[in-house]
């Protein structure tokens, strides 16, 4: 019953994702929407740097055998000392470029708010370690209602708040934060209460090296995270206003098609496990077979509601006929969810290294587009640009499976 609720809860979050990009923009308009999204990039980019890859490091570590509760809060109160180093680092630094005024030369939206989104990306650190903790004790759907539904229902009340109610008076970065301060309490007594331990328990003598798989991980989750909003944060060095904007609803709205792949991941991640270590490799490649052509369904399925979009916020804000490029996003994200759900199946199968590497080599890329386009592209450009990156992250990832059955079979 929690894995179907926990499936349910992964197909809300992207629906609640694709929804804020549409509605964004209608209710406080496509300038706002890209600061919103801008805000959103720098936070989500800061916090992996803060918990160091600690996320699957903590789902590895409180799964292993013989840990004890002492251990598990051990293991949480060192990602948070690491979390609070960083955070300092963090404060001196843009302490610093904001007193040569850099911040404001990058972008308003981040020099004017510096302090509320390094905070912000701090509490979202910690939430995430804490979320993680719960999901390794089997706690699937507080993981998922923390992680994955938390944020985009802020965001909703938010834009809701200006945009329909006209209730004004802070701003998104500030109402971000203290959200996220709200929730940090709760995460907390709920990940406390399930190991059964409080925080002034004996921790002396405890000592797990429990950054032994945080390179490995690290890699993992900035490689995620560089995909999702990195070239929003890029986009945001050089444009401001409606470009930004729109660009921020495009791209994410494209992401948003990638659900289909994460579905297939969900349904397949266990099986492909347990199929390679039965070595029953033809149930294993009919099963893949079977989920990339549902992938491939959702993904068509997707495509379609997602040009209606486009064409109604294009229309509904005056944005002219050239949407070639946004077209060309949205096509090239679907065409990879034809490909199934490689990622998942690489890490299942023991060819994590292989994957490790796509993703180096993905997020290289899109730093170096995103470096060239701050200097010689137009947005326009950017669209076609990203879109090729992440499409060749799919097929670099197919190739690898492809090579894994001809290998066993």
């Amino acid at each position: 019953m929690q894995n179907i609720i926990y499936i349910s809860l992964k197909a809300l979050e992207a629906f609640l994702k694709i929804l804020l990009s549409f509605a964004a923009p209608l209710l406080i308009g496509l300038t706002l929407s890209g600061e919103l999204y801008l805000v959103l990039s720098v936070v989500f980019i800061l916090a992996p740097f803060m918990v160091g890859g600690s996320e699957l490091s903590i789902l590895r570590i409180f799964t292993s055998e013989n840990i004890s509760s002492v251990s598990k809060v051990n293991v949480v109160k060192s990602f948070l000392k690491l979390s609070i180093l960083i955070l300092l680092f963090l404060l001196v630094t843009f302490t610093f470029l904001n007193y040569f005024s850099l911040l404001s030369k990058i972008n308003p939206a981040i020099g004017s708010f510096w302090i509320e989104i390094i905070i912000s990306a701090f509490f979202f650190s910690i939430i995430t370690i804490l979320a993680w903790g719960l999901r390794a004790e089997g706690q699937l759907i507080a993981n998922q209602l923390i992680i994955g539904i938390f944020w985009p229902l802020m965001c909703f009340f938010y834009i809701f708040k200006v945009g329909y109610l006209n209730i004004s008076g802070q701003s998104f970065p500030f109402f971000f934060m203290m959200s996220l301060l709200v929730l940090l309490p709760i995460a907390s007594f709920k990940l406390l209460k399930k190991i059964n331990i409080n925080f002034q328990s004996n921790l002396k003598g405890e000592k797990l090296k429990i950054f032994k798989y945080n390179i490995t991980f690290f890699i993992q989750t900035l490689s995620s995270v560089s995909i999702q909003w990195l070239p929003i944060l890029f986009v945001g060095l050089k444009f401001q206003g409606d470009e930004l904007g729109f660009f921020s609803i495009v791209y994410r709205l494209s992401l948003g098609l990638l659900a289909a792949i994460v579905i297939s991941n969900m349904l397949g991640s266990k099986s492909f496990s347990e199929l390679h270590q039965s070595k029953s490799f033809r149930k294993l490649k009919l099963l893949f077979r079977r989920l990339t052509l549902l992938s491939t369904v959702l993904g068509i399925i997707g495509f379609i509601v997602c040009i209606f979009i486009i064409i109604y916020l294009a229309d509904n804000q005056d944005l002219g006929t050239n949407l070639y490029g946004p077209y060309f996003l949205l096509f090239i994200i679907t065409c990879t969810t034809f490909f199934g759900p490689c990622g998942m199946f690489l890490n299942m199968v023991d060819k994590e290294i292989q994957l490790r590497k796509i993703n180096i080599c993905t997020m290289l890329s899109i730093i170096f587009v995103g470096i060239l386009g701050n200097l010689y592209f137009s947005v326009g450009s950017l669209y076609f640009l990203f879109g090729i990156i992440i499409f060749l992250q799919s097929y670099a990832a197919y190739i690898f499976k492809n090579n894994y059955f001809r290998e066993v079979l």
